[in-house]
This record gives structure tokens, sequence and C-alpha cells, in this order.
């Protein structure tokens, strides 16, 4: 048992050094790059139209057609 484990523990350590410690470079990449552009919003011109349920088609059974 202790021939797996000791290398498992090893590896996760590892991978969470290596995972944690990427995250400052692209941080500062990010705002050198946020401080050059403009960031616009574009969830305005794509949503749909909102509409009233209640005023689409029926059919018989209380089905929306």
């Amino acid at each position: 048992m202790k021939k797996v484990f000791y290398p498992l523990a090893c590896c996760l350590a590892a991978g969470v050094l290596v995972s944690c410690s990427g995250q400052k470079k692209s941080g500062s990449a990010q705002e050198e790059q946020s401080a050059n552009e403009v960031a616009l919003s574009y969830s305005k011109s794509l949503k749909a139209a909102e509409m009233d349920s209640l005023q689409l088609p029926v059919d018989a059974d209380g089905y929306i057609t």
C-alpha cells in the first residue's frame, strides 16, 4: 500500500503546485490586454425579443403550436 500511496501523493502535490503557480502569469497578461482594449457588451444586441407566452397560438389540447 505504501508503494502506491507515496508516488500518488507526490504526483498530486506536484499537480497542485503546477496548476496554482500559473495563475500569476496569466493574470498579469490579462491586465495588460484589458488596458489596451476596450471591452464591449454584446448582451443587449444578442437578446431575443421578449414575448408574452399567453399570446402564443394554442391548439385544442392546450399545447403551444
